[in-house]
C-alpha cells in the first residue's frame, strides 16, 4: 500500500533490491541444521515515486444564479438536478412593467428624434440669412445650439431605450455556465429582489477539480531532496494524478496537477494543490472524499527492500546481511516509507548487500545459513544437535 507523505519524505531513500538468485557460496559448507533462507541483492536504481494525499472534489466552475431585476418570479424552467447548458433559460421574472417602460423609451427616442429634426431644418434655414445679412449672428448660434441640445438629448434617449431592452431581457434569468444545476431556493409567485436573492447554483463539474494539502515539512523536504539532485521532476509537463474513490475503485482516468497556492496555511501548516480531471461521464460529483495519488516523481539512486525483511527490536529496525562467509549477521536500517510492499532504507544498506528476505525466523545472528534459489521454499529448520 502506498504511503502519501511519506512517500514524498521517502522520495530519495536509496536503492532497489532487484530479486535475485541468492546462491552466494558459504565459504564453508554449511552444517547439518542449517537454516535456508532466501536472500535478494541490493541494486542502485531510479524508482517511480507514487505520493498519495486525502483530498475532496470540487467543481470546476461554481456560479451562483441571482436576477439582476425586483420582481415576481413566474417561472422556473429547469429541472433540479439536471444539467443545464450556458445560455439556458431557467427563470423567468414578469416582463409586463418591464414591456411597458421599453415602449415608454422607444415613444421618448422618437420624440426627441422629431426634436433634433426640427432643430437641423430651423439651423438650414438660418444660415444662408447671415450671408445676406437678414438675420443676426446671435439667431444662428440659437438655431446651432438648439441642435445640439436636441442631439445631446436623442442620445438619452437611445441610452434609455438600450437600458429599457436590456432590463426586458434580464427577466429571463439563463445559466451562466454549463454544469449541473442545483434546487431551486424560490418559488414561483416570489417577490425577488434584484442580485440579493440566490435562485439557485450550476456547478460545471467537466473537468472536476480536486483538492488535497501538502505539509510544509514534506515540502521543504521534497525541495531539499531536488535541489540536492537526489529526486526528479518533468521539467515541461506538470504531475500526474489518480483518484482512489471511497470504496477503493481506481477512477479510469488521469490527471494533472494545475495549481499551487502561493502561501502556506497558518492554521493547517499546509499547502493547497489542486489537480484537474476529465469528467465527462459524470462520474464524479463535487464533495467527494477520494485519495489522490501523485505521480511523475523519481528518486535517483533508490533502495527499497521488501517490508518482510525488515525486522524490529528494542533497538530499533533492523534486517540480516549474508556476508562472503555465509554468515548472517544483524545490521541496523532506518526506513523512510513505503513503496507498495516494500521500504525504501535512506541508511544501513549498500549495493550488493544480500538481505534475507525469506527465512528470517529461523535465522540466528552471526550463525552460517543456507541460501536458496527464490524460486525454491526453503525447508523448515530442524534442531541442532
Amino acid at each position: 500500500m502506498k504511503t502519501p507523505s511519506a512517500l514524498l519524505s521517502a522520495l530519495l531513500a536509496g536503492p532497489l533490491i532487484a530479486a535475485s538468485l541468492g546462491g552466494c557460496k558459504s565459504a564453508e559448507a554449511p552444517k547439518a541444521g542449517t537454516p535456508e533462507v532466501i536472500v535478494e541483492t541490493v541494486v542502485r536504481r531510479n524508482i517511480a515515486i507514487e505520493a498519495t494525499y486525502p483530498a475532496q472534489t470540487m467543481g470546476s466552475r461554481e456560479v451562483e444564479v441571482r436576477p439582476r431585476l425586483t420582481g415576481i418570479l413566474l417561472k422556473r424552467s429547469y429541472q433540479e438536478g439536471h444539467p443545464v447548458n450556458e445560455g439556458q433559460p431557467l427563470y423567468q421574472i414578469d416582463p409586463a412593467e418591464f414591456r411597458t417602460a421599453l415602449d415608454q423609451a422607444e415613444s421618448q427616442y422618437a420624440q426627441q428624434k422629431a426634436v433634433l429634426d426640427k432643430a437641423r431644418r430651423d439651423l438650414a434655414r438660418v444660415e444662408p440669412l447671415l450671408k445676406e445679412k437678414a438675420v443676426a449672428q446671435k439667431d444662428v448660434d440659437d438655431a446651432r445650439s438648439a441642435m445640439e441640445q436636441a442631439q445631446a438629448a436623442l442620445l438619452t434617449a437611445q441610452a434609455n431605450v438600450t437600458k429599457a431592452r436590456l432590463n426586458l431581457d434580464y427577466t429571463r434569468v439563463a445559466s451562466p455556465v454549463s454544469g449541473i444545476a442545483s434546487l431551486s431556493l424560490m418559488s414561483e409567485g416570489s417577490l425577488v429582489n434584484g442580485p440579493s436573492s440566490l435562485l439557485t447554483k450550476v456547478v460545471q463539474i467537466d473537468p472536476m477539480y480536486v483538492m488535497f494539502s501538502l505539509p510544509e515539512r514534506e515540502k521543504l523536504y521534497f525541495e531539499r531532496k531536488r535541489a540536492a539532485g537526489m529526486l526528479d521532476l518533468p521539467h515541461k509537463a506538470p504531475l500526474e494524478v489518480q483518484l482512489t474513490l471511497a470504496d477503493g475503485t481506481v477512477y479510469p482516468v488521469s490527471g494533472r496537477l494545475n495549481f499551487s497556492d502561493t502561501l502556506i496555511s497558518t492554521s493547517t501548516g499546509t499547502l493547497q494543490l489542486r489537480a484537474e480531471l476529465p469528467n465527462a461521464k459524470a462520474q464524479l460529483m463535487p464533495g467527494q472524499f477520494v485519495k489522490v495519488t501523485v505521480k511523475g516523481i523519481e528518486a535517483k539512486d533508490a533502495i527499497v527492500i521488501p517490508q518482510k525483511a525488515v525486522g524490529t527490536s528494542s533497538q530499533g529496525q533492523f534486517v540480516y546481511v549474508v556476508g562472503k562467509d555465509g554468515v548472517a549477521r544483524s545490521r541496523p536500517v532506518e526506513t523512510a516509507g513505503t513503496q507498495g510492499d516494500r521500504f525504501f532504507i535512506s541508511k544501513g544498506l549498500e549495493a550488493g548487500d544480500q538481505v534475507v528476505v525469506e527465512g528470517l525466523a529461523k535465522v540466528r545472528a552471526d550463525k552460517p545459513v543456507k541460501l536458496v534459489a527464490a524460486d525454491q521454499p526453503a525447508k523448515p529448520a530442524t534442531a541442532a544437535r
